[in-house]
């Protein structure tokens, strides 16, 4: 379980790491939002986790951002880390569903957007996988709103795997025409 909440707060501290109208969390709220979820996340797996049987408690452990309305724990993270919901909203997509699940942690942008993996447990044995660290960079493009989706890849993290970047510019150029 610990695996696949960690892949989870990576990937929404990366989203976090953007900035945007000049705003960013400090390291400090940083690491208390992080250290905040995690807990929040652990509480929520905590009896709805069954590698057995994936599925089973999906919709509990479900995290959803649905018309900028944020999940109770990421609301939860942000007032434990000083930073209000109305910041939070402004540095998150406004249509975001994170799935935590045993082996498997994915996510979509938008609801009509594709489903990203971001952890595959089952995949950490295949040479071939594509791994994801945790430390954002730079967008290509500087006018990008997320640019902590874009991620290194790498070798040196076992079962993290990056997702389709088509994903994420499909989900920015949509974003893009609608503000």
């Amino acid at each position: 379980m610990l695996p696949e909440i960690d892949s989870a707060v990576g990937f929404l501290s990366n989203i976090l790491r953007a900035t945007i109208n000049g705003q960013r969390l400090s390291p400090e709220q940083m690491g208390q939002f992080q250290s905040s979820l995690v807990d929040a996340f652990r509480l929520r797996c905590n009896g709805h986790w069954f590698p057995e049987r994936p599925l089973r408690g999906s919709a509990y452990r479900c995290i959803r951002i649905v018309h900028s309305t944020l999940d109770r724990d990421l609301a939860s993270a942000g007032t434990a880390a000083g930073v209000s919901e109305s910041a939070l909203r402004s540095l998150l997509p406004p249509e975001l569903t994170l799935w935590i699940d045993p082996d498997e942690v994915s996510y979509r942008i938008g609801e009509d957007g594709s489903v990203g993996i971001i952890y595959d447990a089952r995949s950490a044995g295949d040479s071939n996988a594509n791994v994801v660290r945790s430390s954002p960079v730079e967008s290509p493009s500087p006018s990008a709103k997320y640019s902590g989706l874009h991620q290194h890849v790498s070798s040196d993290s076992v079962g993290l795997r990056l997702s389709p970047d088509t994903v994420n510019a499909e989900y920015l150029n949509l974003y893009a025409h609608t503000t």
